[in-house]
């Protein structure tokens, strides 16, 4: 992908994305062709950081909680295989905020995004103004636009993706 940032966008994950579904996947559509069509409402899609490998059945389990049609983003944990956890003295494996913290956080209608391992339907995305460009911390301003504009999403609680973290 070729990065396009505009003056005061900080992004370049955001810019990459947006760039790839305002100019490729979704040019035809609505909003970003006015006279297009609406994004379908069943069409969803998923984030991962570069070091994360989705285990095979990532996307069947997460469907699962996207066929409620009301659930705009579903995300899971965040897992790391060159980390031992009796030994994560940099908190990289952050367990009290995957496995206590967000099931909380669900049962009371926050949307958490942070940043990977996640699906997101892609209309939400699109009214939302597509991903936030103007923070570094676009996960977390995307959750708060979802929110603010009504939308609803779920936490599954199950290292559906594994990935590496820095070792230094």
């Amino acid at each position: 992908l070729v990065p396009c940032a505009l003056a005061g966008e900080t992004n370049g994950k955001s810019n990459n994305l947006n760039h790839c579904l305002q100019n490729v996947i979704y040019k035809d559509y609505y909003p970003v062709n006015p006279n297009g069509p609406k994004i379908p409402k069943h069409e969803v899609l998923v984030v991962f950081d570069a070091d994360m490998v989705a285990k095979p059945n990532f996307f069947t389990k997460i469907l699962e909680v996207m066929m409620n049609d009301d659930c705009a983003l579903c995300l899971t944990p965040q897992g790391f295989n060159n980390v031992d956890a009796q030994s994560d003295i940099f908190n990289n494996l952050n367990l009290s905020f995957w496995e206590y913290m967000l099931p909380g956080c669900d049962a009371l209608g926050y949307i958490a995004c942070t940043g990977t391992n996640f699906c997101l339907r892609s209309f939400p995305l699109a009214d939302c103004g597509w991903f936030p460009s103007f923070t570094i911390t676009e996960d977390y301003a995307l959750g708060m636009m979802l929110k603010a504009k009504g939308y609803k999403a779920g936490y599954l609680n199950e290292y559906l993706a594994i990935g590496e973290a820095p070792e230094e």
